[in-house]
């Protein structure tokens, strides 16, 4: 599982760049279509394996990011579930881009779609699989500022400026609570999930109604939940066809995952 792990990273980050290198044409196009589509087969066979074999997949990277620490992987059956329902969804989201996005040809934008459609794809990817506050928190970012470039690949208009201020705003304001709220749970400690949970019932009653709060605006925000949906009707249409149903059928359940997740709501 390990090496579907790597083939995971190595897909989505060959496709971004493939974007980034091979030029403006249908070459960039469809190389980075293939690296992306590497990239989901990878997670889904890493999804099935986890859901079959019966035991989590878990993986420590430690004192990657220096003083800030390492990163923990860990995909348990909730998380295989979401891993799985983004790589279907990128599948046929990715072979309908390659072709959708010929309009784009000779434009630099088109580098910035295949770039950051990889890394929001493979962002999207590692957050189910996220086993520490740095960690999630990190990867979530990186999902919302991914699909935020993408809705603003045509950001000479109007519209799409003000749909851009929203999402980004929204994104903002939900990572503020999401952060808050893992504060709240566990102040001085190492962030791992399982002293998170561990940490949960010992909190006062205030405390925990307060995580509850913040967890709930900071995930139903991305979720598209009333009234936090607001950027939502304005963020979808501005982006490109196939970026719009990743966003749909795939991120918006992010924050569905966040919801059940039973680090912060058990």
């Amino acid at each position: 599982m390990q090496t579907l792990f790597v083939l995971l990273l190595v897909g989505y980050a060959a496709g971004a760049a493939a974007a980034l290198i091979c030029g403006t044409g249908a070459l960039a196009r469809w190389l980075s279509a293939v690296g992306a589509l590497v990239g989901a087969a990878a997670g889904l066979g890493l999804a099935v394996g986890a859901c079959i074999g019966g035991a989590a997949f878990v993986l420590e990277v430690p004192a990657l990011l220096g003083p800030a620490g390492g990163l923990a992987f860990r995909l348990d059956g909730l998380g295989a579930l979401f891993l799985a329902l983004t790589s279907l969804v990128a599948a046929p989201s990715v072979l309908y881009g390659a072709t959708y996005t010929h309009a784009w040809d000779g434009r630099p934008a088109l580098r910035q779609i295949g770039v950051m459609l990889n890394l929001f794809l493979l962002s999207m990817s590692l957050v189910p699989l996220a086993d520490s506050t740095l960690t999630f928190l990190l990867f979530w970012e990186a999902m919302s500022l991914g699909s935020y470039f993408l809705v603003m690949i045509d950001g000479d208009r109007a519209e799409v400026v003000e749909a851009g201020q929203w999402y980004l705003g929204m994104t903002q304001i939900g990572l503020a609570c999401l952060l808050g709220a893992f504060l709240l749970l566990e102040p001085g400690g190492t962030g791992r999930f399982a002293e998170l949970r561990a940490a949960a019932p010992a909190l006062p009653s205030g405390t925990r109604s307060l995580v509850l709060a913040l967890a709930l605006v900071g995930f139903g925000s991305k979720a598209g939940l009333v009234p936090l949906h607001v950027w939502l009707p304005r963020a979808h249409p501005a982006a490109p066809s196939h970026v719009s149903a990743l966003m749909s059928g795939a991120m918006i359940k992010m924050g569905v995952y966040g919801i059940l997740q039973p680090v912060i709501l058990r």
